[in-house]
């Protein structure tokens, strides 16, 4: 027994299932407990505050206690990946990514969580080993009313870009912008 540890629980930090080639060669689906981060998670990365450190609010540390450094960062999630390298003969190495992100389930049966969608557009370039990156994400908000009605209470949308490069040996550089809105 290990003091403070309810020994009855199991947490299950990532389980997923990837189906390569779906329907055709280009496309990867992975459906389950799965970590998402686009570019260097300035947008969307881990999920490890927002579900591992409860009651602590903006506060991110949780005032007096140690940060927490578990592996608890999977989002439940369904992505799919398109790998469009040969399109139209250009071999640029282009990947297209759309997940849809069950950020909070709340009553069962009722049409009142939170929801997250987004596309991403990335890049890898041999010039200066540099990576460009687009993407939109929409977070959607849903709660439901005293009488049980479904009633959106918020809609979040980010479009933002982003881009790497290694022009010297030795160097790195990163730039980032993003833009919400709703």
């Amino acid at each position: 027994n290990i003091p403070g540890v309810s020994t009855g629980d199991l947490d299950i930090s990532q389980a997923y299932i990837t189906l390569k080639e779906l329907f055709y060669a280009p496309l990867t689906l992975r459906v389950g407990a799965q970590p998402i981060v686009w570019g260097r998670g300035f947008i969307l990365g881990s999920n490890l505050l927002g579900s591992v450190i409860l009651g602590g609010g903006d506060d991110r540390n949780a005032a007096i206690a140690a940060n927490e450094y578990t592996d608890f960062t999977a989002f439940d999630a369904i992505r799919a990946t398109l790998d469009l390298s040969n399109l139209g003969g250009l071999n640029l190495p282009l990947t297209a990514e759309y997940v849809y992100i069950k950020g909070d389930e709340n009553k069962i049966g009722r049409h009142d969580d939170v929801n997250i969608q987004g596309v991403n557009f990335s890049s890898e370039l041999d010039a200066w080993n540099s990576e460009l990156e687009a993407y939109y994400l929409n977070k959607r908000d849903k709660t439901t009313a005293p009488t049980g009605s479904s009633v959106e209470t918020g809609s979040v949308n980010t479009i933002g870009m982003r881009g790497s490069a290694s022009p010297i040996e030795g160097s790195y550089l990163y730039g980032e912008l993003a833009y919400q809105y709703g």
